[in-house]
């Protein structure tokens, strides 16, 4: 597990003029600890013997900030409109493989962090030259322009320490003859920064046991606001954090409710979605309709209390427009974008016969679209993990009659085609073959779950998943991994089974929702030897 050695102001070593600020790495791995790259997928039975104490196996990661948490931070904090930002570079975001995560990434080199910064500072600075006197009083306007700022940045209020760093670097600007912008351009760079900014470094508050700490309420803030709206918490929640009142569960449920009912949750929604089912828009008016339409349609049932998780697959409705009525092949709505059921024989019932997932995950021909198709739905809605195809696999597959049944092939096409070939009426664009009677074929599953049997289209395993608690499960252990930026393991395992059993018995996504945010694994740390400074 990737661990900061030295954070911010409590450096000793000086990098450039870059003061306090130490960026250097040390693995901190205990045996059979996995970190989120490599750790393998949980099972029922990660947790021990039932009624022992679930092992500890998943360390808090610290994550890099993705380019989207960071640009929505900044903006906040010196009340900018993000597209102020547009021409700052950050390091790359990197995945864990199906959502957006930092915490598996590699940081960087220094010099991405000071351009990142400089660019920054160098776009913020004007709108403050003439807030302060910032020449004569260097430390007093630091003070009164940048700590509020930087307590959004931080999600406290900044140590003396923090501002004296932020001070040093405008005095060393000045003693260099630089003009007022720069100077105060070379203090927010230095503002931007600071370690506890750029990375999620969360401060173990009392002890909880097993490795396990209460995690400090205004980090508990952070990590909320940033798992439901990528960007930092907003007075009321920020308030919260210092009071200490999150540490209070019936006051932490109460916070979550009102946060999930902010248009921020609703994009948190998609983002799951998007990622979750491999969705991504190639451009284009048509491309964009397709994604609006998967944006509302996930929106309406997962954000809704009053709709069941079951019609994200069965649902005979949508809101689409002209253009995706032509691609589908029904008549044009009345209405653009609103509520359009289908017709019986359309062949469209839930999300898995969108055609922003149909296309997303199909632009191949026919028979490899099957496995594409397959995967999403194997590893994703069942969580039965696939190894990465061989080298050359793609052209190995025209030389291989039948996949499912080949020696090499067979270990995984016997489960992915199967699954796959269940969409065999949709083109590469969604739509339905035209000009053939789409010939009737079979798929059986045989994964040891409660989803296993033989179907003859996409449709009826749709249905089937309604009932499926292995797709429950499944669709659970997303969401923890989506929020919490790790695969579920240990004493993760009981954060996941309490929002099972709430989806299990409300059917609410919000609900289940409202229950891991609220779980251990959200409001405690996990962190292996920590010593308190």
């Amino acid at each position: 597990m990737k661990r900061l050695a030295c954070l911010g102001i409590l450096c000793a070593s000086v990098v450039g003029c870059y003061q306090g600020i130490d960026f250097e790495l040390e693995e901190q791995a205990s045996e059979g600890e996995a970190g989120p790259a490599d750790e393998g997928e949980p099972s029922d039975t990660d947790g021990g013997e039932e009624g022992s104490e679930p092992s500890t196996s998943a360390f808090s990661p610290v994550s890099r900030l993705t380019d989207r948490q960071w640009r929505r931070t900044v903006a906040a904090a010196f009340e900018r409109d993000e597209s102020e930002l547009d021409g700052v570079v950050l390091p790359a975001d990197s995945t864990d493989g199906i959502f957006l995560t930092n915490a598996v990434d590699e940081l960087g080199t220094f010099d991405d962090y000071i351009s990142a910064s400089e660019a920054a500072g160098a776009l913020l600075a004007p709108g403050l030259v003439d807030a302060c006197d910032w020449l004569g009083d260097t430390h007093g306007c630091v003070v009164a322009e940048l700590a509020g700022p930087m307590t959004v940045l931080l999600h406290r209020p900044p140590s003396s320490a923090q501002l004296d760093a932020v001070t040093a670097m405008m005095l060393d600007a000045i003693m260099r003859g630089q003009p007022v912008e720069q100077v105060v351009g070379a203090g927010l760079s230095r503002a931007l920064l600071d370690p506890l900014f750029l990375f999620r470094v969360e401060v173990p508050g009392e002890f909880y046991g097993d490795s396990v700490y209460e995690l400090d309420s205004q980090d508990l803030a952070a990590r909320l606001s940033l798992a439901i709206t990528d960007g930092p918490p907003d007075a009321q929640l920020y308030a919260a954090g210092q009071d200490q009142s999150l540490l209070v569960p019936t006051l932490l449920e109460g916070e979550v409710d009102r946060i999930l009912a902010l248009p921020g949750a609703r994009e948190m929604i998609w983002r799951f979605v998007r990622s979750w089912l491999g969705v991504r828009n190639e451009g284009g008016p048509l491309a964009e309709a397709m994604e609006k339409e998967t944006r509302l349609f996930v929106e309406s049932i997962l954000y809704d209390d009053a709709v069941p998780l079951g019609e994200l697959f069965t649902a005979n409705y949508s809101y689409i427009d002209a253009s995706l009525a032509e691609l589908y092949g029904v008549p044009a709505p009345a209405v653009d974008w609103e509520r359009y059921e289908f017709p019986a024989d359309a062949q469209r019932m839930g999300v898995l016969t969108h055609a922003s997932f149909l296309s997303s995950n199909g632009a191949h021909e026919r028979d490899l679209a099957w496995i594409f198709r397959g995967r999403i739905v194997v590893e994703r809605l069942f969580c039965l993990p696939m190894p990465d195809p061989p080298p050359g696999a793609v052209e190995m597959a025209d030389e291989v009659p039948v996949r499912e049944t080949d020696p090499v092939c067979g270990a995984c096409h016997g489960t992915l085609d199967p699954v796959g070939r269940l969409f065999h009426a949709y083109d590469s664009h969604g739509a339905l073959f035209e000009g053939e009677e789409v010939e009737e074929v079979e798929g059986a599953l045989e994964t040891g779950s409660d989803i296993d049997g033989t179907y003859t289209n996409v449709l009826e395993l749709n249905a089937a998943m309604v009932e499926s608690g292995t797709v429950d499960h499944c669709f659970t252990k997303m969401w923890f991994q989506f929020l919490v930026d790790r695969k579920p393991t240990g004493q993760d395992l009981t954060s996941v089974d309490e929002a099972l059993l709430v989806l299990s018995q409300t059917r609410s996504t919000r609900q289940m929702l409202a229950t891991l945010l609220t779980s251990t694994a959200m409001t405690k740390v996990y962190i292996e030897d920590y010593q308190a400074p």
